[in-house]
């Protein structure tokens, strides 16, 4: 079962749109105000659904979930190739989000089993198939034009899809399903949480530097390599450069094993922040392309570990519903960047860069937060994190 998870994620992290995205929305007349309204919508969609959707999925089967989470994905796809207007853009990005709202802890859940290693799988296969979308993105830009890759879009979502349309999930025992009603099932997700608040403070500093990252360097790229002469095929090797930067993860818990846990994501947290920080003074596209590289590389370091060791200490039982609940800080955290990073963008997009760079390496003290080890909690995950 889980490597069918790595192909989903291999067709899911094939992302052809990388190399035109903000171009594309550019193109039909937005500013990035509006484009990252698109990246709002999504995460309110996720902050909405995700909880209850995280409920059903324990309840009902976690494969289930990551079905209907595709689903998603293809409509979005299909109504992203069809959009010509703001609101139809909107559109698919809500559906976008609400696959996000199925997929959320489900697929985390699911790789639990595998620990660390196979969370750092999971990465490196979106990772290695974005560098090959990439570039052939790039090279069909160049020919071809934009249009083709809308639609290749929808093809690979279709592929995802399919890959795990007909898994089963495997049976869990009865002490591992919750039979409770979805509020008493809630209760003892967030009690839960409150027993431990290192699993709160290292979600949200995780979030602070995924989210800020990610939006910067997933939307604002192409503006910059733009400005500094890139164009068609260039862009797509950019862009596969930052896709490559995920392959470190496979490497991950070698690191981890010979520095430590927390020493890792501390280095992480403190490499993304001091590049973002970085970026706005490099005029060359080759050497922007390269320490954007990095900043991703340090994000890739950080998301395995700081998702196998939370998922490693909550009981498989509300593990969903936990994550969900997780997820909504995380949400939190990415609405205020998205505003914040749209805002300042119009204005320049230096400020957006040194703002969130700041932002990131605010959060670095979260990770100093002791993690403990759950009470009556079975799961093999749990000594290592509490000897962290």
């Amino acid at each position: 079962m889980l490597y069918r998870l790595l192909l989903m994620r291999f067709f899911q992290g094939a992302n052809v749109l990388g190399v035109i995205l903000t171009l594309y929305y550019r193109l039909r007349g937005l500013n990035y105000v509006q484009i990252l309204s698109f990246e709002i919508v999504l995460s309110l969609a996720m902050v909405v659904m995700t909880v209850p959707l995280g409920l059903w999925a324990d309840r009902h089967g976690r494969v289930r979930a990551l079905k209907w989470g595709n689903v998603s994905f293809v409509l979005s796809a299909a109504v992203f190739v069809l959009a010509r207007h703001y609101w139809q853009f909107l559109v698919s990005d809500l559906l976008y989000g609400v696959g996000w709202a199925w997929q959320s802890g489900a697929d985390t859940a699911l790789l639990a089993t595998g620990g660390a290693v196979w969370f750092s799988r999971y990465k490196a296969a979106a990772a290695i198939a974005g560098v090959g979308a990439s570039l052939v993105a790039g090279v069909i830009l160049q020919a071809r034009g934009m249009h083709i890759l809308v639609v290749l879009n929808l093809f690979l979502a279709g592929a995802a899809l399919l890959s795990v349309i007909t898994l089963r999930e495997r049976p869990r025992g009865p002490e591992d399903i919750s039979v409770s009603l979805p509020w008493a099932h809630a209760r003892q997700a967030l009690q839960t949480i409150r027993l431990a608040p290192w699993i709160l403070a290292w979600t949200v500093a995780a979030a602070v530097g995924f989210r800020l990252v990610a939006i910067n360097l997933f939307f604002l790229d192409l503006p910059m390599w733009v400005a500094r002469g890139w164009h068609g095929v260039w862009l797509g090797v950019g862009v596969a450069v930052l896709y490559a930067a995920g392959w470190i993860s496979l490497l991950v818990p070698a690191i981890s094993e010979r520095i430590g846990m927390k020493t890792t994501l501390v280095i992480a947290q403190v490499g993304m922040g001091a590049l973002l920080l970085v970026l706005p003074q490099t005029r060359s596209p080759l050497v922007l392309m390269l320490f954007m590289g990095a900043a991703l590389a340090f994000q890739s370091c950080q998301g395995p570990l700081a998702d196998a060791a939370v998922t490693a200490a909550v009981p498989d039982r509300v593990r969903v519903t936990v994550l969900s609940l997780l997820d909504l800080p995380a949400l939190g955290v990415a609405v205020i960047g998205e505003v914040g990073t749209g805002l300042l963008a119009d204005v320049h997009l230096s400020w957006a860069l040194i703002a969130s760079g700041a932002v990131v390496l605010a959060a670095t003290p979260l990770w100093w937060v002791r993690p403990r080890r759950l009470r009556g909690d079975r799961s093999s995950g749990v000594t290592t994190v509490a000897g962290a």
